[in-house]
């Protein structure tokens, strides 16, 4: 069972890594058309993990498109320390980002709550129709 979640873990962390590049080959093709939106791009990838993967994946990609940004798209180039209209530019992807995170996991979370309670409820109701039926109520 552990050698499972090992490669369930490594499949995720390799999906993770993927999303994030393909959110830098769309915040590069954005610099090529002047379009500036190099933040948008990495957005759609860490919903897709917040979504599909549990919450560190999703954290991890925010971590990973954060210093992406930084390194190759904040001026100047590499992790120098930008200027103030980027590093407010940098915290308001890394709050959206977080925001994002926090309202999939939330989702998921209540999804997993409303099966199991939907689970009980079937259960319940199998159970008091058996007894019903038993006792010759209902037929």
């Amino acid at each position: 069972m552990s050698q499972r979640r090992t490669v369930e873990t490594v499949l995720n962390m390799t999906m993770v890594c993927v999303w994030v590049a393909a959110g830098a080959l769309l915040a590069y093709l954005s610099t090529l058309l002047n379009t500036h939106s190099q933040y948008l791009a990495f957005l759609p990838g860490i919903i897709l993990c917040s979504r599909f993967y549990d919450f560190a994946c999703a954290v991890l990609a925010e971590i990973l498109s954060t210093l992406a940004l930084w390194d190759w798209f904040v001026p100047p180039a590499g992790f120098a320390l930008p200027s103030n209209d980027e590093i407010g530019h940098l915290l308001g992807f890394v709050l959206v980002a977080s925001f994002l995170c926090w309202v999939a996991r939330r989702d998921r979370r209540s999804n997993a709550e409303l099966t199991k309670e939907n689970f009980e409820l079937g259960y319940r109701v199998s159970f008091l129709l058996r007894t019903l039926q038993g006792s010759g109520v209902a037929r």
